[in-house]
Order: C-alpha cells, then structure tokens, then sequence
C-alpha cells in the first residue's frame, strides 16, 4: 500500500492506494463526478476530514486523525467501496469555528461524499447551518446536542460520539443503582462543563435524586480545594465531576488531601491513561463514565461491541505500538459510520451530489450499528446516538481500569 501527501490549497490530502490492478479497474469504472482538475485518484471516494491539527484542539485531533487514516487506509486495502479507493482529504480547522467553516466549504469544492469531524462541539455547531446550503453530510465526533438540534436545522448532521447527555444518565443510572441519592457537581467553565451543569438538575429530578451542590472553576485552574471544600460542606453520596485532561487528576488529588467525602465520579474527561499517571494513590477507588476502549479485555463475550473493539485495537496496536485514547476511538466510529452508510451506495452512482444525498439518506437510517464507543441507532428526530447503549462505568483499582458496569 502506498500512501501520497500532497499540499494543495492549505490542506492536507492523503490517498489511500492499492496494488495497481485495483488502480486500473477504478479509473476504467470513472470517478465520481468525474476525473477533475484537481487530481483526484480516478474513481476513488473522497471523504474529507475537518479536524483541529492546529490550536486548543491538536492533541486530541491528532488521534482523530490518525484513526481516519487507519481506518480508509484498511477499507482501500480489502479492495474498497464497490471497487473504488478512499481517498481522505484533511483540512486543518485551527480549531477555529470560523475556520472550520471556511474549510468546510474547500472540501465541499473538492468534491468530497461526506465530511467526518470536527472534534469540538464549538466548531461542529457552527458547520450546522451552513451544513444545510452546502448539502453535503457531516459526522461530528462531537458529544454536544447542540450539534443536531433542533432535526430541522440539522438535517446534514450527525454524531458519532456519545452525547453528554448520556454521559449524564450512565452516571445517574449507576449512582441510583446503588441507593446515592445526594448528587453533587463539579465542573470546568468551559463548553464541555457548562452543558452537564445546564442538564443536570432536570435529570436529577428525572432520576429521583437531589442535587446537593453545584461548584464551577476555571478551565486553567490548578488548585480545586476551595470548590470541593464547599462541596464537602453539603455531604454529597456521590460528586459528579465535568473536566478534561490535567483538572480530573488534579481534583482527585485534592480531594485525597481534603479527605472528600462520598464517591468521586469522573465524566469521560477522565479515561485516559494521563488520569491514572498524573493521579497516582489519589484516583484508587474513584469511578468514572468511560470507554470500553480501556477495558475491552474485560468486556462480556456476548457484548455486541466485542468483535469491532478487538479490530480497532488489533489495527491501532499493530500501527502505532500503543494503546488508543477514547478520542481515537472516536475518530473510527465517525469513519465507521460514513462508511457503513457509503457500501450501500450504488455502483453506477457518479454524481457527486446524488452521492452526498444517498449517504445522508442512509446515515439517517443507522440502526443498531456496534462502535468503540456506543451502539449507535439515528432517526429523522434525532441524529446522535442516545440513552446509554455501549457506554460503560469504570473503577479505578490497583492502579488500572477496571469494569464496573457494561450498559
């Protein structure tokens, strides 16, 4: 297989190629809208990919982008679509909204099917409206609903990443399981934080349960003790805590040092490998709402996600060497999704936007399809996963991740 880079216009494209036989029944079948100007592979498949290689986002895009590339580089090697190569063209957001929607528009001049990204709920958002002139579908790897709703604003798309809605009803579901009915908040003010601080006390209602307190820090903060402090004044069962990267090790630690009472329980902002480095004896015991990406060798062997966890962790491990991060996973649901939606096109189809129509078609009709992080059903109301299907509640235990409840 050999992989081609080339700069054009500010993007990145990568072709995924096969072995030349593969080359010369594609280009005799005819691309899709045609062998252009731009010098696409003829008769390949464009995707294009909206990712934040540059700015806030980077780190977590870079694994996205990674995983894209994996994965259309395995779908081309076992021959393709119908034939036909993927060919993944990347535009780099800055992780930018603005930015994000300008390069939008680029892949849609390249002549993408389908665009999967961005990473962040900021910028998937602001593709939405435009998403509806341009006509071309969007796979977010977003968990915000913001990004598909109201349906009417929202017809071109999706997400494939779990909501933090559900998020919120995994932890809620488990916390009432177990008879917590004192329910406690800590969040970060930023996006990620402020959406479960605006859900939770509806929630809590639904659930039964009381919500007891509700701290918020800043983003950059170093040092939670005074939030957790007040927080300890209201005897929570169990403190929900909605922050990304280095302020979930952080809090745990001031937490073990404040001697906090009840259970501390992480959002998905905690599964990573940097919780448990970074947390050291502070993060034992501690819960969190995760992957089954970080357990999958305790995964149940009748789990419906089983047989697409140990591909996507056979793949990743055989090309970089290393365990994945749940934003990885993300990146191969979202290109699991497209083109899951894309092999039911039809053969003959070449007009590039028949094409786009026809995956928007079918991406609407997803039902029951596995992924790494969710088992992913849309409908015409709603085109994100929902409820706590495929989501998992993790316990932090002798320095590892641990399987505490498989939903």
């Amino acid at each position: 297989m050999t992989r081609f880079w080339r700069i054009a216009r500010g993007r990145c494209r990568t072709a995924a190629v096969v072995i030349a036989l593969l080359l010369v029944a594609a280009a005799c079948s005819g691309p899709p809208g045609g062998d252009d100007e731009r010098g696409a592979p003829a008769g390949s498949y464009r995707i294009g990919a909206l990712l934040g290689l540059t700015g806030a986002h980077s780190a977590i895009s870079k694994a996205e982008r990674q995983a894209l590339q994996l994965y259309t580089e395995r779908v081309t090697a076992a021959g393709g679509l119908h034939g036909r190569p993927l060919e993944l063209v990347v535009a780099d957001t800055g992780s930018d909204p603005r930015r994000a929607v300008d390069e939008y528009h680029g892949l849609v001049r390249e002549g993408v099917v389908a665009v999967v990204g961005p990473g962040s709920s900021r910028e998937a958002v602001a593709l939405r409206p435009v998403s509806r002139s341009l006509r071309t579908p969007v796979t977010a790897i977003a968990a915000s609903d913001d990004v598909i709703a109201p349906p009417s604003e929202a017809t071109y798309m999706f997400t494939g990443f779990p909501a933090s809605t559900g998020s919120l009803r995994a932890q809620l579901t488990y916390a009432q399981e177990q008879g917590w009915r004192r329910v406690a908040l800590l969040s970060s003010d930023d996006d990620y934080g402020r959406e479960a601080a605006a859900a939770l006390p509806g929630m809590v209602a639904e659930f039964g349960l009381e919500l007891v307190g509700n701290q918020v820090f800043p983003p950059d903060a170093i040092d939670m003790t005074p939030q957790l402090s007040a927080l300890a004044g209201t005897a929570p069962d169990v403190t929900l805590v909605w922050s990304l990267n280095l302020s979930t090790a952080i809090i745990s630690r001031n937490a073990f040092v404040l001697g906090y009472p009840g259970v501390l329980f992480q959002a998905s902002g905690a599964a990573t490998a940097q919780y448990l480095g970074l947390g050291g004896d502070a993060v034992e015991g501690t819960l969190l709402q995760g992957s089954k990406v970080l357990v999958s060798d305790q995964v149940p062997a009748d789990d419906p996600q089983g047989p697409v966890l140990a591909d996507f962790l056979a793949a990743w491990r055989a090309a970089h060497g290393t365990p994945p991060s749940p934003y990885a996973a993300g990146g191969w649901d979202a290109a699991h999704l497209t083109v899951t939606a894309m092999r039911t096109l039809d053969p003959a189809l070449t007009d590039v936007q028949q094409l786009r129509e026809a995956v928007r078609d079918r991406l609407e009709r997803t039902t029951g399809v596995p992924g790494t992080l969710a088992v992913y059903t849309f409908t015409p109301e709603r085109h994100g996963p929902e409820g706590i299907a495929g989501l998992a509640i993790i316990r932090v235990d002798g320095g590892r991740f641990l399987l505490e409840q498989a939903y």
